[in-house]
């Protein structure tokens, strides 16, 4: 709850975090990331998959890591708040029939 509000009032609560082998400075596993941001992980998961996120995975792995120093961080977080776009259906898709 602590480490919560801290990251929430932008102070950087991560420094005593253990470290995966292998792992840099600024580099967050999925779980870690997504606490800090406090996101779901399967969206963190959708961003990496479309080249949101700069990420690499240590050979025999199955674990990404993210690269994300601070001003990553606040990139992130604004995107995160970003409004999403809202897909309307198109007149084919809502079953509407054009007038001659």
């Amino acid at each position: 709850m602590v480490r919560s509000l801290l990251i929430r009032q932008g102070l950087d609560a991560s420094q005593g975090r253990p470290r995966a082998a292998g792992q840099e400075a600024d580099e967050w596993t999925l779980p870690e990331l997504s606490y800090t941001l406090a996101m779901p992980h399967m969206t963190l998961y959708g961003w990496l998959q479309k080249g949101h996120l700069q990420a690499r995975r240590e050979p025999g792995s199955r674990q990404w890591l993210i690269w994300a120093n601070a001003g990553e961080l606040q990139r992130l977080r604004v995107l995160r708040q970003a409004p999403r776009p809202v897909k309307r259906p198109s007149p084919r898709e809502s079953g509407a029939t054009e007038e001659p």
